[in-house]
């Protein structure tokens, strides 16, 4: 009788925990400047501040996380060498990972005409209807980009322009500043970001997307390609 008391109290505690990650807003922020010297700093913040957690990042130093919990604090430093070294490792499993898909992949027939089919007009369609609402949602309340950007090849450097010349409808009330450089590759600059999001709607949203009929036929195909797959494997 115990144990059931103490298992209802549990699963009541992570019900209550679960529909407060998806309901309360998780609030974030991130700055950052690139000149003579790179810095970064971000954080989020949820349940009325109750858990925040911030990175901060400087040439100079190592990484830095501050975590804060009901108002006690902690901090954790991440040596450059203790990073060096898990960069290594998730360079290694990556490398293998990547070696052991690619040998399945090269044994198996491509379907270039499959990808065309299921890839038309109407997939494109629906998840750039997805990407509106998702945006929607997540789009920042302040968003500051002060930055001089160029590129080796003055074209590049142009599209580059264009494209983000073509995002203006989207960036509106927004304070942005892109000053092109036509005569060699330079990038610094400073931007600062801060909103929230509210995960119960990105979860609508990426269920929508996921039963709707284009993304339901390309799933179907990937599952498809993965049991031939491990057929021709083993």
């Amino acid at each position: 009788m115990m144990v059931l008391m103490i298992l209802k109290y549990i699963l009541l505690f992570l019900l209550t925990l679960l529909l407060l990650l998806l309901f309360v807003p998780i609030h974030y922020h991130a700055s950052g400047s690139k000149y003579e010297t790179v810095k970064f700093q971000s954080g989020i913040s949820w349940l009325w501040k109750g858990l925040q957690v911030n990175i901060m990042k400087d040439d100079a130093f190592p990484p830095k996380i501050m975590l804060k919990l009901l108002g006690i604090p902690f901090s954790f430093s991440l040596d450059k060498e203790e990073e060096k070294a898990e960069e290594k490792i998730k360079k290694k499993s990556n490398k293998k990972k990547q070696e052991s898909k690619e040998k399945s992949k090269s044994k198996l027939k491509k379907s270039p005409e499959e990808w065309l089919r299921l890839v038309n007009r109407e997939t494109f369609t629906v998840i750039l209807a997805s990407l509106m609402k998702l945006w929607f949602h997540i789009k920042p309340k302040a968003l500051n980009v002060k930055a001089h950007y160029g590129l080796d090849n003055p074209c590049d450097t142009a599209m580059v322009l264009a494209f983000f010349s073509s995002l203006a409808p989207l960036l509106e009330g927004y304070s942005i500043a892109l000053i092109p450089s036509f005569e060699g590759a330079v990038l610094e600059g400073e931007a600062q970001i801060q909103g929230r999001i509210v995960l119960v709607l990105l979860v609508m949203i990426l269920i929508k997307l996921l039963l709707s009929k284009p993304i339901k036929k390309i799933i179907k195909f990937l599952i498809k390609m993965k049991k031939e797959e491990k057929i021709y494997v083993s």
